[in-house]
């Protein structure tokens, strides 16, 4: 334990100079900058030890994110408020969800949760505070009402439960609370559904996600609302009515999975179109966790964790694009858009690598997280009516995904001719913003690889996958492809023009 709080309290402030002198630096020499930020975020994961899989996939998956978002938030925030104060509050927000997945005792998962909570706030009312647009103050407080409040009950149930002073020693995997009462259990359940934008807690979600800046709504859909799905894995562990619980999870997760699909195949606006997506992915999140507590097979952990990296990829990545479109064009209306691949081939072409692996093409880490997740629910197809039932949900939400997806790419691909006029972007932010996404894209093919090395190698050594200590040949192989794929992917963009 000694040398595991050593390496905790080292990585802390190589992170935190790393993140705070990138931001002193961004103003003067931008590309420095941008690189020192990026540096923070991969330290942390680079430089710790000691969690279980599930909360190790999240927190280099937020890594990855904040390496692309990192040069595409400067030059988002350059373009549309024209200045970087967008910047600083991306990092901390970020920062704050890596240390969340990083924590190790139970007073530091809920110190980081909520401040967390309180950072995407103001994300999501940050045009209220830099152009006075009362709609996303409207936004933010119902995100207030509808998902900090009820998951901050259950937090602070978890909290009395385990009790204030063994908060401080306990660390996250012993926790060993018995939540038997099934109003308790209900309430707490509800608490990380509405985090994660699950039903009945869903519909603060769409406003939010659509009316933050393009980098908060990539990290909100990323990455935050897999805190509600951490929250019901933590959940899932503790001593608990099994069967209740699991049918709660896969009813409600079910119910979110084919709404927001749906939702988002009738939407117009891409932002709002992304977000709906936003729900229907956690549902299928839930039903894996769901399916777990029913099977107590770790493999659907296993899978959940892929598909939280598969969405985390795309959903960053589709938004980041959604910024390039609104700041290029100024409209975020599919039936004005059309022409995109005319401005850039480069970025349509990256949305359709982001959105093949998504649906699960080959040799794309959404085709591994697919196959496993089906197999897997194939297996047990005669123990229980909930697996059908949630292999059904399945297929028509991949149907649907199909349905909402080609939706979008009607904003790069609908119209033979310009329709709208764009607005000039500055050079050096718009390399930025085309690299950042293509980057972005390409990780979903290029992960796949040492991932599923690793998962044979997991499964090798360890069935519960708790052997963490090979996972940093991924974030080293990881960390040097950004390093290496990143300037190239720029030169080209450079040379080439589009």
């Amino acid at each position: 334990m000694y040398i595991e709080v050593e390496e905790w309290s080292a990585s802390i402030p190589v992170a935190v100079s790393l993140i705070m002198l990138g931001n002193v630096v961004l103003l003067r020499v931008p590309i420095v900058g941008c690189v020192l930020r990026s540096l923070g975020f991969l330290s942390i994961a680079l430089l710790i030890k000691g969690l279980d899989f599930f909360s190790e996939t999240l927190l280099i998956t937020s890594s990855i994110v904040g390496i692309a978002l990192a040069f595409y938030t400067y030059a988002y925030s350059k373009t549309k408020y024209g200045g970087i104060s967008l910047a600083p509050l991306i990092d901390i927000f970020l920062f704050s969800m890596v240390m969340l997945f990083r924590a190790k005792i139970f007073i530091e998962f809920i110190t980081f949760w909520l401040l967390t909570e309180l950072i995407a706030f103001f994300l999501i009312a940050y045009d209220y505070i830099a152009k006075e647009d009362v709609n996303p103050l409207r936004a933010s407080i119902k995100y207030l009402v509808f998902s900090m409040i009820p998951t901050d009950l259950s937090l602070f149930i978890l909290l009395a439960m385990t009790g204030f002073e063994e908060a401080f020693i306990t660390p996250i995997t012993s926790l060993e609370l018995r939540i038997t009462n099934p109003v308790i259990l209900i309430i707490v359940l509800l608490g990380f559904f509405s985090k994660a934008a699950v039903i009945p807690l869903h519909f603060w979600l769409p406003d939010a996600h659509s009316v933050a800046p393009s980098p908060a709504s990539a990290l909100l859909s990323g990455i935050m609302v897999k805190m509600g799905v951490y929250g019901l894995y933590l959940v899932a562990n503790q001593v608990i009515d099994e069967a209740l619980a699991a049918t709660t999870i896969i009813l409600f997760g079910g119910l979110t999975a084919i709404y927001g699909a749906i939702q988002a195949s009738i939407q117009q606006d891409i932002k709002r179109l992304l977000a709906y997506s936003t729900t229907s992915e956690t549902g299928i999140l839930s039903i894996a966790l769901g399916l777990y507590i029913l099977s107590k097979d770790p493999i659907f952990i296993t899978a959940s964790a892929l598909y939280s990296i598969v969405h985390a990829l795309y959903k960053a990545f589709m938004f980041m694009d959604s910024g390039y479109i609104e700041i290029a064009i100024h409209t975020r209306n599919i039936n004005e858009l059309g022409f995109i691949y005319r401005l850039s081939a480069i970025q349509s072409t990256s949305v359709l690598m982001s959105i093949t692996s998504y649906l699960g093409m080959p040799p794309s880490i959404g085709f591994v997280a697919k196959l496993m997740l089906f197999t897997e629910i194939s297996k047990y197809l005669s123990n229980s009516y909930a697996y059908p039932a949630a292999l059904t949900i399945l297929i028509l939400k991949t149907i649907i995904s199909i349905i909402y997806n080609t939706v979008y790419l009607k904003a790069h691909f609908g119209s033979k001719s310009l329709t709208t006029s764009p607005k000039p972007i500055p050079s050096r932010e718009d390399k930025y913003l085309k690299t950042s996404c293509i980057t972005m894209s390409v990780y979903s093919y290029i992960i796949t690889l040492p991932l599923v090395m690793l998962l044979m190698y997991s499964e090798l050594i360890s069935t519960k996958f708790k052997a963490l200590d090979i996972l940093y040949p991924l974030i080293l192989s990881l960390t040097a492809i950004s390093l290496t794929l990143y300037p190239l992917i720029y030169i080209v963009i450079k040379y080439r023009g589009s």
